[in-house]
């Protein structure tokens, strides 16, 4: 009887444990993107022209914000260590071409994203090509 009870409380103890994924990669169910906001400084290594904003917010899977002249919407998601994010929709606003210009750039680049990496207190969105885009952290909302 002994025997039988102590088998009971282990198998009973081990369901009780939780997920081994969970428990040694915390990466696996927290989403270090989750919450934040960014403005865009670069694409490749071009500054980003005063007059343009680009911005992106990540938020139950999903990454939005202002592509320089109409607002953008996409699903995004990670698994060790590859970012997928699109397709990238958009609203169909016509602005300057220089703007446009820029807007498509990012578009393109969002929808060629591989995997992105802190640098500092700065995210880069890494494409397919090596090259990225380079945010600095914004506030929520613009």
């Amino acid at each position: 009887m002994r025997i039988l009870l102590g088998t009971l409380m282990l198998i009973l103890l081990a369901g009780c444990g939780g997920s081994k994924e969970s428990a040694d990669d915390p990466e696996a169910t927290v989403d270090p993107l989750e919450g934040s906001s960014w403005q865009l400084l670069f694409v490749r290594k071009s500054a980003v022209p005063d007059g343009v904003t680009i911005t992106a917010q990540f938020t139950e899977g999903r990454i939005t914000g202002r592509a320089g002249c109409n607002r953008y919407f996409a699903d995004y998601s990670f698994n060790e260590g590859v970012l997928e994010i699109g397709p990238v929709g958009t609203t169909k606003m016509m602005c300057p071409e220089e703007v446009m210009v820029w807007e498509t750039e990012f578009v393109n680049s969002l929808e060629s994203a591989v995997r992105y990496q802190f640098d500092g207190d700065r995210l880069l969105i890494i494409r397919e090509d090596g090259e990225h885009l380079t945010f600095d952290p914004a506030t929520p909302g613009t």
